[in-house]
């Protein structure tokens, strides 16, 4: 019993860590991530008309225009 009672507790500790950790990356880290993402999200909306099929272009899958022309 005393070995799972401190496993338990070493596992809610490291847990405590984890998330207090994200927290503080999180409370810090916003600035700089929002301008990130807003740049990501402009191209990605730019080259959206053109990548309706990603998969067929990386090869993966047949593109169904390849198979109207045929």
């Amino acid at each position: 019993m005393r070995r799972i009672r401190i496993g338990l507790t070493g596992l809610a500790s490291v847990f405590l860590v984890v998330v207090l950790g994200a927290a503080i990356f999180s409370m810090f880290g916003d600035g700089q991530r929002d301008g990130n993402m807003a740049a990501a999200n402009a191209s990605d909306t730019a080259n959206r008309g053109e990548a309706t099929e990603p998969l067929a272009e990386l090869g993966l899958t047949p593109n169904a225009d390849s198979h109207a022309r045929r």
